[in-house]
């Protein structure tokens, strides 16, 4: 085939040599033992696939060895090279490449590496469309299972029966059959395996005529936590989300820098794309990081900001003075580690009472330390100054703190159990007649009032007394009080309480 242009070689050489080398005159070929040279070897390749009638084609070559005449020819697709055939010099370069006008002909061509005019290398053929073809494609970066847009174009009419095709590096992984015309567009679901693709337009017969911009399929996952210190015992929240969600996706709690294979804590998200759980905080203090890992492998597709892990002993409480008088006051300081919940809890409490005494406690917002004076509770007895942690759950640090009753002041519940319906006895001392009535009253045991003035201790009544209790108490602990008719805590108008007992109801 005639590849000139008005008489004139249509070649035109872009500067490309990218060195000279071979053996000097005079300084002997460096053969192998025995004096056999090694094969010479030749490649060469040819870019784009496709390409418009006089448009450009790139010629890339490698040689083992090169000489000044060796030349790049074109021609077509399995043809020799003819005696008279133009060509072009590759300047005497191992490796270098040539820009080539292409043919104004359609057709399918090839490009050669000549020595002495012999074809000693056959590049990958490419296609000199008569109809100039064009294929994009939509989004660019898409999550596996989306859907992706392939929009083409031809420079004339097309029958029906044209393809567009889903390609991955090597194959094919989905077709469109197209209906014709100029131009339209296709929709592919891309694939679920992560990397890059892109579309080719096919003729009916199988060629392959232009090939779309690349577009990654890039699975998008996300994990977090709530907080980043915890305590050891206490629940932390993991939130993820993914694109691409699957039943057995899963969640890990981790120390950071440890193998991907290596965790103390998982659940499965049940397929979910998004959503939320809760689990058990590491027990060991340290660095950890919550991991969102795919469809019951090892493979990591996110990870979340580290959190730490802080020890118990992190968490103090003191209180001054730690043996006081009834409706006094004492100071409680307590220190916490960063990212301590703002709802832990600072409060008074009986030792064996699970919550803290009426008004008995606050809450110590983000602060790490804090100190704040609290009024002792109004009944004497042993309590305890308390640390609770909002995320454990738990009580994580604790005081004593006494308080002293009045002098010759005492009451008593006969038994100190009693089964619901019977009717305890509540006896009484006091150390001289007073010239007021004072009063018994029923509490709950944890600081609520049950029965104000259950009972009467008159002014008459002398110093000693027994009265019944009632038999419709419900099942439950409480506290049997003498409180003082005439007198209250100043300013405040708590009522002074000179003794109590502690009862049940079961």
């Amino acid at each position: 085939m005639d590849i000139r242009k008005g008489g004139q070689l249509a070649l035109v050489m872009v500067v490309a040599v990218l060195a000279t080398v071979g053996p000097r005159a005079g300084q002997g070929d460096n053969l192998p033992a025995g004096g056999a040279r090694p094969p010479a070897s030749f490649t060469i390749e040819a870019s784009p696939p496709f390409v418009d009638p006089g448009g450009s084609v790139t010629a890339r070559w490698s040689v083992s060895s090169a000489t000044q005449t060796d030349a790049i020819g074109l021609v077509a697709a399995g043809a020799g090279f003819p005696a008279s055939g133009p060509s072009q010099r590759s300047g005497g370069a191992r490796t270098g490449s040539l820009s080539l006008v292409a043919p104004t002909a359609p057709g399918s061509y090839e490009l050669v590496y000549l020595r002495s005019r012999q074809v000693k290398a056959r590049s990958n053929p490419f296609t000199v469309q008569s109809t100039r073809y064009s294929v994009s494609v939509s989004p660019t970066t898409v999550p596996p299972g989306s859907t992706v847009t392939a929009s083409w174009s031809a420079s004339s009419a097309r029958p029906a029966g044209d393809r567009l095709g889903l390609r991955g590096t090597s194959n094919y992984i989905a077709f469109v059959t197209l209906n014709g015309g100029s131009s339209g567009s296709g929709s592919f679901t891309a694939p679920t395996q992560a990397g890059e693709y892109r579309i080719v337009y096919i003729l009916a017969d199988g060629t392959e005529t232009a090939t779309s911009n690349a577009f990654a399929v890039s699975e998008q996952c996300t994990v977090s936590v709530n907080s980043t210190r915890f305590s050891p015992g206490s629940r932390i929240r993991v939130t993820w989300n993914t694109t691409s969600p699957r039943p057995r996706d899963w969640v890990a709690l981790a120390r950071v820098g440890s193998a991907v294979t290596e965790y103390v804590r998982y659940t499965y998200t049940d397929g979910r794309g998004a959503g939320s759980l809760e689990m058990d905080v590491p027990s060991e203090p340290g660095n950890y990081e919550a991991r969102f890992l795919v469809d019951d492998t090892y493979r990591i597709c996110a990870v979340s900001s580290p959190f730490a892990v802080a020890a118990v002993s992190d968490f103090t409480i003191s209180v001054t003075p730690s043996r006081g008088v009834r409706g006094g006051l004492v100071e409680i300081r307590w220190t916490a580690p960063e990212g301590h919940s703002r709802r832990d809890q600072i409060g008074i409490a009986y030792p064996d009472q699970v919550a803290f005494l009426q008004n008995g406690s606050s809450e110590t917002g983000s602060s790490t330390s804090g100190s704040a004076a609290y009024s002792t509770p109004v009944v004497e007895g042993t309590y305890e100054v308390r640390y609770y942690s909002e995320d454990q759950r738990r009580v994580v640090a604790t005081a004593r703190l006494d308080i002293a009753g009045l002098e010759g002041y005492r009451v008593s519940v006969g038994p100190s159990s009693v089964p619901r319906g019977t009717r305890p006895d509540f006896s009484w001392n006091r150390p001289t007649r007073r010239s007021v009535t004072d009063y018994l009253d029923i509490y709950r045991a944890d600081g609520t009032r049950y029965s104000e003035a259950y009972a009467y201790v008159s002014n008459t009544s002398g110093t000693v007394g027994t009265v019944r209790g009632p038999s419709t108490l419900p099942a439950g602990d409480y506290e049997l009080r003498y409180r003082f008719g005439d007198k209250s805590i100043p300013r405040t108008g708590v009522p002074i309480f000179a003794a109590s007992a502690r009862f049940s109801v079961r």
